[in-house]
């Protein structure tokens, strides 16, 4: 199995590194002070979880080329950078299978109509961390699971490969039937959140403390979570409907306890420092999915704000 890493942030160091363990001829595509980076030390992770540091020597290029041979390639960008590399992934011919892991509330047309329908699937990696000078401080454990699947809403044979390739690695995956409407809910969530953290001036601490932030991102979601059933498009996974039948009392306890912590604050915090950029994109995305709806979404309009 050839594998190419489209990116190399913190995910995809981490997943090359994971992969190329296992034995896998994996490559990152890396470029500037980064591929100077993996050159000279190798991926380092530092586990916050596991207090393990770990050093992985792996392959290196920096550039896709169209006759370039892989059997799968990772792509694990932010959502506002992945517009601008379809061309270079759609004039690879030699690649059968790209997959796309991170935030999407759009859905997979664009990807699509630039590669074939044949040649994409969506996903969710299920890890975070941050950089420290050349090494990478990670949250990853056993129980972390990487979403995917295909954008038909079919189980196929290839996802189910794909699914294989990842275990094999011991990686755990979650295979979801119709992950568009996973990855719109995932959205849903995380951009009221991440608005009500702005509100806050990216201080996880003070949104804990901060009671009509928590109030105006628990409503600013339910609203967003109306708007998708007006839609149509199923919550998923199931806890996440579960979130919006909660009382709100009780979500408020539990936001306060949850944020209060110092993975929160490397998770989500430390996530919304760095990403504004991908932030205020998806914003815009769920703006645009959510208005297609008709429904009012007052609380919504106000936490759009906090992206400008």
């Amino acid at each position: 199995m050839k594998i190419l890493i489209y990116g190399a942030g913190v995910l995809g160091s981490l997943y090359t590194a994971k992969l190329s363990e296992f034995g896998y001829d994996v490559s990152i595509l890396a470029r500037g002070q980064r591929l100077k980076d993996i050159n000279t030390h190798g991926i380092v992770l530092n586990n916050i979880l596991s207090k393990e540091k770990t050093t992985t020597e792996v392959k290196t290029v920096e550039s896709l080329k169209p006759d370039d041979f892989y059997d799968l390639v990772i792509v694990i960008m932010r959502k506002n950078q992945v517009e601008s590399i379809l061309p270079i992934l759609a004039n690879n011919k030699n690649t059968p299978t790209i997959l796309f892991l991170g935030n999407n509330a759009k859905g997979a047309k664009e990807y699509i109509e630039a590669l074939g329908p044949d040649r994409v699937l969506l996903g969710f990696p299920g890890a975070g961390g941050y950089f420290e000078d050349h090494e990478i401080r990670c949250l990853f454990s056993k129980k972390n699971k990487i979403t995917i699947g295909e954008p038909s809403c079919e189980l196929t044979p290839r996802i189910k490969e794909l699914k294989s390739v990842f275990e094999k690695a011991k990686l755990k995956v979650d295979i979801n039937e119709n992950v568009d409407a996973w990855l719109k809910t995932h959205v849903a969530f995380v951009i009221p959140l991440v608005c009500a953290l702005y509100k806050c001036d990216t201080d996880i601490y003070l949104l804990a403390e901060n009671k009509d932030a928590l109030k105006l991102f628990i409503h600013g979601f339910k609203e967003a979570l109306v708007a998708l059933n007006k839609l149509n498009i199923p919550i998923l996974p199931n806890r996440m409907r579960k979130i919006g039948k909660i009382p709100e009392w009780l979500l408020l306890f539990l936001m306060k306890k949850r944020f209060k912590t110092e993975l929160a604050k490397i998770a989500i915090e430390g996530h919304a420092r760095v990403a504004r950029d991908e932030m205020s994109y998806l914003g815009k995305e769920l703006k645009e999915l959510i208005d297609s709806s008709g429904r009012s979404t007052p609380h919504l309009d106000k936490l759009f704000s906090y992206l400008l």
